[in-house]
């Protein structure tokens, strides 16, 4: 992982060796082309200055996602919420579900249409989750953090 300095003097992190380990195989490619042609390696900079392009932006992904979950667990907390609201809340958010429908919920939560719709409800109520607009039998619901 390294590390690099940006403007505002906040450090950012990036993990250019995850990246080359999913892009190998052109890896290998690229590094043979280069050691068996002249000396013009362009192809293998540009390679290389897009993964490190693509770190970067998985590894903001992930901040997104850290940052996000602890939003959720801060709002959970306030609101003193039962364990298996969490436990199910927690589950949807790990799964990155963006919307979600009662009976995704209930199969998540393991327990019946009509449980997983009152405690949508109640979570409506506190404004941890969100309506999306279509409604009726597929009427789909979003965490709201």
């Amino acid at each position: 992982m390294l590390i690099s300095a940006s403007e505002n003097g906040l450090p950012h992190y990036y993990a250019p060796s995850l990246q080359i380990l999913k892009e190998r195989e052109t890896y290998f490619q690229l590094l043979e082309t280069c050691q068996k042609g002249g000396l013009d390696i362009t192809e293998w900079v540009k390679w290389y200055l897009w993964i490190i392009e693509k770190s970067i932006l998985d590894i903001k992904t992930v901040q997104i996602q850290v940052v996000g979950k602890q939003k959720l667990e801060d709002k959970m907390s306030s609101l003193g919420l039962s364990l298996r609201q969490k436990k199910v809340l927690r589950k949807m958010f790990s799964l990155e579900k963006a919307q979600f429908t009662s009976i995704e919920w209930a199969e998540e939560g393991g327990y019946s249409a009509d449980t997983a719709l009152r405690e949508i409800r109640s979570l409506l109520n506190l404004r941890l989750l969100q309506k999306m607009p279509k409604g009726g039998r597929s009427t789909r619901y979003r965490i709201s953090i």
